[in-house]
């Protein structure tokens, strides 16, 4: 699972000017928020591909990676089924295989992604 960086952390910044009314600042502000979060979206979704991809690659594994958000908010806001997908050619243990791809993710460069844990199974 993935935990997403709240959006609440990212300063948002529009050019102000005395002729906009603060309730027109407010409104382009709550504009900006929602333009930008589909944006935020996307990339987090490409993050966590990429962060499952490298870490497969490093074990010496291909897997096409799928994601979705988890059903329940506190186990994070994506997860990822590949463990159960390498179940079969690996012959081992699906939880096994999700801690051995967790160790190998490198959060480095993956700044919307705030942490990477098991869960189920």
């Amino acid at each position: 699972m993935c935990k997403y960086r709240s959006q609440r952390s990212v300063q948002y910044s529009l050019t102000e000017t005395s002729s906009y009314s603060s309730r027109d600042r407010m409104e382009r502000q709550e504009f900006q928020k929602e333009a930008e979060a589909p944006l935020s979206y996307a990339k987090l979704m490409s993050q966590a591909r990429a962060a499952i991809s490298e870490a497969l690659e490093k074990m010496g594994l291909t897997e096409e990676i799928e994601l979705s958000e988890v059903p329940a908010a506190e186990l994070g806001d994506l997860g990822s089924p590949v463990a159960l997908l390498l179940f079969k050619k690996m012959r081992r243990p699906p939880r096994e295989i999700a801690e051995d791809i967790k160790t190998q993710i490198d959060l480095t460069d993956k700044d919307l992604i705030e942490r990477v844990q098991v869960a189920g199974g």
